[in-house]
């Protein structure tokens, strides 16, 4: 390569683990021996090799949706459903959206604050992010029970109307939604209408296709990541 090397760290065993990376960059790598007489050399085999660092092998860098999977990654809004993978294709729940959202504004206190759903225990990993997300007023439970299903899947008219909720809380400057409706499968009279406009209008969302936006289908894990990216270069939430 060319320009200056910085030095990722050094070892005496036969590996070493550059822990400064960041998910979905690219590094190149040199590796230089010194030996026991302290004379310096580069072998064959230690020749510049350049990665990219992606710690999901289900997450592949060609997909469309990696460098928002990596954005959220080392945002720490997401992690994976093991050491290793993402599970692109698998369905967001509405606990898991809670926690995403409950990260990205960076753990508020929700000391002396309750919730009303009987189905979300104070033992759970989302209960924190609940009780934070529904006394902002950005999450409901389902109509007409004190239940919030936090394990059920989160729809996608769903997942927009939270977002709408939020950006109405702090940036209603960017809450304009005035557009011509290019999606079939989206009426006026829709509940998530509105949010579904101002998504398609902000460039959170292109839909599924061209001419549908499939809010009742469940929002995929992929998917979830490309809308918070989206989201944030509208709310600034992270920096």
């Amino acid at each position: 390569g060319t320009g200056e090397w910085n030095r990722s760290g050094w070892t005496e065993e036969i590996s070493f683990t550059d822990t400064t990376v960041k998910a979905g960059e690219e590094y190149s790598y040199i590796v230089v021996c010194t030996n026991s007489d302290g004379t310096v050399e580069i072998s064959p085999e230690s020749m510049e090799k350049t990665i990219v660092f992606n710690p999901f092998r289900d997450v592949a860098t060609t997909e469309s949706y990696f460098k928002y999977v990596m954005w959220a990654y080392n945002n720490g809004v997401v992690a994976g459903t093991s050491n290793t993978t993402f599970a692109p294709n698998g369905e967001c729940t509405r606990g898991q959206l809670a926690v995403m959202l409950y990260r990205m504004f960076g753990k508020p206190s929700v000391s002396g604050k309750t919730i009303p759903f009987t189905d979300v225990k104070e033992n759970a990993y989302y209960y924190k992010a609940i009780v934070w997300a529904y006394n902002k007023g950005y999450i409901k439970g389902i109509s007409g029970t004190s239940r919030f299903n936090p394990d059920g899947s989160i729809t996608r008219g769903d997942m927009v109307v939270i977002l709408y909720r939020i950006c109405k809380d702090i940036r209603p400057e960017e809450c304009d939604y005035d557009i011509a409706n290019p999606f079939k499968d989206v009426k006026e009279s829709d509940y998530y209408f509105k949010a579904v406009m101002w998504a398609y209008k902000k460039g959170i969302t292109k839909g599924t296709t061209a001419t549908t936006f499939s809010p009742k289908k469940n929002c995929l894990r992929s998917q979830l990541a490309v809308f918070l990216n989206k989201f944030n270069n509208i709310t600034h939430i992270i920096e």
